[in-house]
């Protein structure tokens, strides 16, 4: 199945409350989480997704507000500079985001299972009227880089370096490796 899912409220058990905040219990896809990433970066509007970019942007619903985008969007630089995102931090690049390493649920032993596991990074470049969100996941990394702040956060790192040109902005022309 390839839809997120969060349970309905009367179906939270006494673990919900703890595993439901750190990503337990709940699906989500990379395009849903860079969905809420845009949100944040763009003053709280969820944008309908699409895949050009010269086609006509369509806003679905207003879901935050500004003052409190901005304490989330201060939290997330943190992220970069005294966090998990560390290795991304530069003083030329201002982006933001959030690392995740989620277990995966193992449906054969109704458990979470504790060697494989799920690294993320939602990132958001530049931090002054942003331009680029990227969600980078690697499903089963090695052991030795199952943290994302190990994989995913490099992987971004990579990416953004690619994309970006001096003074905070994107360069257009992008050369893709096929690799």
């Amino acid at each position: 199945d390839v839809s997120g899912e969060l349970k309905n409220l009367n179906q939270w058990n006494v673990h919900s409350l703890v595993s439901i905040p750190i990503g337990q219990e709940l699906r989500v896809t990379n395009l849903q989480i860079a969905m809420a990433y845009s949100a944040i970066a763009n003053g709280g509007f969820l944008m309908q997704p699409k895949i050009v970019l010269d086609s006509p942007t369509q806003i679905v619903r207003k879901v935050a507000n500004r003052q409190d985008l901005d304490l989330l969007i201060e939290s997330l630089k943190m992220t970069v500079s005294e966090g998990t995102a560390s290795y991304m931090k530069d003083e030329s690049i201002c982006s933001y985001g959030k690392t995740g390493t989620a277990q995966v649920f193992d449906v054969k032993n109704n458990q979470y299972s504790d060697s494989l596991f799920i690294s993320s990074y939602a990132g958001v470049f530049p931090c002054e009227k942003p331009k680029l969100v990227c969600v980078v996941s690697f499903i089963g990394p090695d052991e030795d880089s199952k943290w994302a702040s190990q994989s995913a956060v490099p992987a971004f790192s990579d990416i953004l370096n690619r994309v970006v040109i001096k003074d905070n902005k994107l360069s257009m022309d992008i050369a893709y490796d096929t690799k």
